[in-house]
């Protein structure tokens, strides 16, 4: 009788331990700790996801019990799209036969998380609470500047960081920030490329105008000759690390180093953007947003002016530095793909 009773209780306990790890396989969750005080650093325009979750009993729940409080829900450092799951315990009700007879509900798990999106420089304290149980906290700091000294090569001052969202930098020279159409001030990220990318840009102006520089104040977005004078300064191959302290990773970033010692500066190489046409499943041809050469190679927009000799006009001339497999180098491109932006000052 001991040993059918014994048998029962693992069955329970293992089929309870599966089922909570189903759960977090299915939300793909970030964090799930209970500890609180807990401090987080993104870059604007990054995004991370917590959550908390709790057992409540017996069902049905009372409404106390069921309430779910995130806040802040709006703030403008930081966005928040909240998401919660219920998800019923059940354990095996067995017959004479150590068989099991049926399943019996006998709780429920709420599962509760907040994907935060960096919006803007600054500290904020997310707190999350379900029922009575004590609220959880965590401290977020949203990094990026628009401040950057910059160095100073063959007489250009060049930024140390790349433009993340328009007015701010990255928050150190490892980050790619975002990526940018030509004469374009809206920047995109590799994931949110996939929904709002505008695959019918095409500027009609041979430089990039003032309206549409993404640098931060002061800065702009160097010519054709600028970049042309940095490719003559020479250029090494080298790989950094960078910790994203968000998600406890460090990883290695690759990228050009330009001069030598403090006067230098490093971009990394952080692959574009670009639409192309795919087949889906049913075979029809339909554009998809790709993103190319990452941690491969990279490219950064310049503008330049050419003139029509014979139609005696300027013409669209988008400007590019470029480097990857051969050596780096500049020349025209297509506006409509997505590079990156390292700024030079007024």
């Amino acid at each position: 009788m001991f040993f059918k009773n014994r048998f029962q209780w693992l069955l329970c306990l293992g089929f309870s331990i599966a089922l909570l790890a189903a759960c977090g396989e299915q939300e793909k969750m970030s964090s799930n700790s209970r500890s609180t005080g807990k401090s987080i650093d993104l870059s604007i325009e990054e995004a991370y996801t917590f959550s908390i979750s709790a057992p409540y009993g017996y069902y049905p729940l009372d409404s106390a019990s069921k309430r779910i409080e995130w806040t802040p829900l709006e703030s403008d450092i930081v966005k928040m799209e909240i998401k919660n799951l219920f998800t019923f315990d059940t354990v095996p009700i067995f017959n004479s036969n150590s068989q099991i007879a049926r399943w019996d509900t006998v709780g429920v798990t709420i599962i509760s998380s907040a994907k935060v999106i960096a919006m803007k420089k600054g500290e904020v304290i997310i707190t999350a609470q379900i029922g009575n149980n004590p609220p959880e906290e965590w401290m977020v700091n949203v990094e990026g500047s628009s401040d950057d000294e910059g160095v100073t090569i063959n007489g250009v001052t060049w930024a140390t960081c790349n433009v993340n969202t328009p007015g701010f930098f990255a928050a150190n020279p490892q980050r790619a920030g975002l990526y940018y159409q030509w004469d374009n001030r809206t920047g995109w990220s590799v994931t949110s490329a996939e929904l709002t990318w505008n695959g019918s840009w095409s500027s009609n102006d041979s430089v990039w105008q003032e309206a549409s520089n993404p640098c931060p104040e002061g800065w702009r977005i160097p010519t054709g000759t600028e970049l042309e004078s940095l490719l003559k300064t020479g250029s090494r191959w080298e790989t950094r690390k960078d910790t994203i302290k968000s998600r406890n990773m460090i990883v290695d970033v690759n990228g050009l180093v330009f001069s030598e010692g403090e006067n230098s500066i490093f971009m990394p190489a952080a692959g574009y953007l670009r639409e192309q046409e795919i087949v889906d499943s049913n075979g029809e041809p339909i554009k998809e947003v790709v993103f190319f050469e990452g941690n491969l190679g990279g490219a950064y927009w310049g503008y330049s002016t050419r003139i029509d000799t014979i139609k005696n006009e300027r013409l669209p001339y988008p400007y590019c530095f470029s480097f990857g497999n051969g050596s780096p180098q500049v020349s025209d491109n297509y506006p409509f793909i997505g590079f990156s932006c390292r700024c030079v000052k007024e």
